[in-house]
């Protein structure tokens, strides 16, 4: 029997698991490395928790690419969506159809970009007037839209993931890999690197220059209730006040949001950037000065995220969190992203030493779970490449999904079970197939860039 590709993944964030699931699917043998075992700690991190050391623990994780907007991100979100759309028919990976409106109180001069791959855009003026759209009581004349997205409950999401990881053969390594040489050693025994290692993983190949982090606070509520609308579907909103009520230091105004879960509510938030300085130091910009906090078991929050949220929340859904009686946390996190071309890697090199070909996978904060099944669709097109376009998904394993068992691993009842990695495959393939030409387009255009050609 011919011996399988193998494949070594650094990071095992949300990149580096989707990553190793669409590689493992495809027949390769792959290894996850990284410091600590993400879904580990993500079966073992107490709810009472609000460390945000771990961001995808606490994660909006709503399916919309906010603050990108080219067309090469709409196009790993049309991806991203479809797959979705297949884990979303078991409730087993945490994933629910949910309703979500960007309100303005002056209207942008554009639609957003990221619009135009959503489900079911509404411009909220021609939803019926009974209809409650989420406003300050001092604003009631507001613009926007209200369209369908898809919303991840991120512990359960990367639990599940990888679970079924697992369960077709996938491995994980603990190992501290700091350097690109200690990365980079891996091609010894692996075929193909890939890099998804994030922050640290952009350090390594020298991305310093190219790299900011969004600090932001936000506010978690244990409410262990859902907010429907009168269609049975959760409800979240992005929401953009005058930029007298909130502003960042610049003076523009900044955004507000809500997103619930099973088990908190959050409330945010706000963007703080900051950046590297010539010691390797993080500089934050800061709060614009005249911004009010309030003190949150020790966290100072922006008091309009609080405040406002408060207001816009009991005009939406009839419930005030000013209330003393409900406990509020405040939280603080961090993303990484790059700030060229289309704010994400995902890209082809080799290791320093010989031709071993280490893939780039990374920079995607902010908009990590959106853009995950997209970007791990790239990676598996240039590992393709890579090795003479032998990879298919839908053939080799097509008898051992179907006698697959997976009842230990999910709370779900699918005829024969293991028909779910069978299905999950040729949808993968299907997608594949579908946006290979933009693909194929995406990674000529990388590769003229590297050598100069226009």
């Amino acid at each position: 029997m011919k011996e399988k590709i193998k494949v070594a993944i650094l990071g095992s964030g949300i990149q580096g698991i989707t990553s190793a699931l669409a590689l493992q699917l495809a027949g390769l043998e792959v290894t996850i490395f990284s410091k600590d075992r993400s879904d580990l700690l993500v079966k073992t991190v107490s709810q009472q928790s609000h460390s945000a050391n771990i961001s995808t623990y606490h994660a909006g994780a709503s399916v919309i690419a906010h603050g990108h907007n080219t067309d090469f991100v709409k196009h790993l979100t049309q991806m991203s969506l479809r797959i979705y759309q297949h884990f979303a028919a078991t409730a087993s990976f945490g994933i629910r159809p949910q309703r979500h409106f960007e309100i303005f109180e002056n209207r942008p001069k554009n639609r957003p970009n990221f619009l135009d791959v959503q489900k079911n855009v509404i411009p909220i003026e021609e939803l019926p007037r009974s209809y409650k759209i989420p406003h300050r009581t001092a604003a009631e004349d507001v613009a926007g839209w209200r369209f369908d997205i898809y919303f991840i409950e991120s512990i359960q999401y990367l639990d599940s993931l990888y679970n079924l990881f697992s369960v077709i053969g996938g491995k994980i390594k603990t190992q501290d890999l700091e350097t690109r040489d200690s990365f980079e050693k891996l091609g010894d025994y692996f075929d193909i690197l890939v890099n998804c290692g994030n922050m640290g993983g952009a350090m390594m190949y020298e991305e310093r220059e190219n790299m900011e982090m969004i600090a932001g606070h936000y506010i978690k509520i244990p409410l262990q209730s859902l907010p429907y609308d009168q269609d049975r579907l959760v409800n979240s909103y992005n929401y953009y006040p005058d930029s007298s009520i909130y502003h960042d230091i610049h003076g523009d105004r900044a955004d507000l949001n809500f997103y619930p879960r099973w088990s908190w509510w959050y409330c945010g938030a706000s963007r703080i950037r900051e950046t590297l300085d010539e010691n390797g130091n993080w500089v934050s910009e800061g709060l614009a000065k005249d911004t009010p906090v309030v003190n949150l078991n020790g966290v100072d929050i922006p008091r309009p995220i609080l405040d406002v949220n408060a207001d816009i929340l009991k005009n939406f859904v009839g419930f005030d969190i000013r209330n003393e009686s409900i406990p509020k946390f405040g939280c603080k996190g961090k993303r990484f992203r790059l700030v060229d071309g289309d704010g994400i890697r995902i890209d082809k090199t080799n290791r320093a030493k010989d031709n071993v070909p280490v893939f780039l996978n990374y920079g995607h904060g902010g908009a990590g779970f959106t853009l995950s099944w997209g970007a791990a669709m790239h990676v598996l097109y240039m590992v393709d490449q890579e090795i003479g376009g032998k990879l298919s998904l839908s053939e080799g394993l097509r008898k051992e999904d179907k006698s697959l068992n997976l009842d230990y691993l999910f709370d779900i009842d699918l005829d024969a079970n293991g028909e779910f990695v069978y299905a999950l495959r040729l949808k993968l393939e299907e997608i594949y197939n579908e946006f290979s030409d933009d693909i194929t387009r995406h990674n000529k255009t990388k590769q003229n860039q590297r050598t100069g050609v226009s």
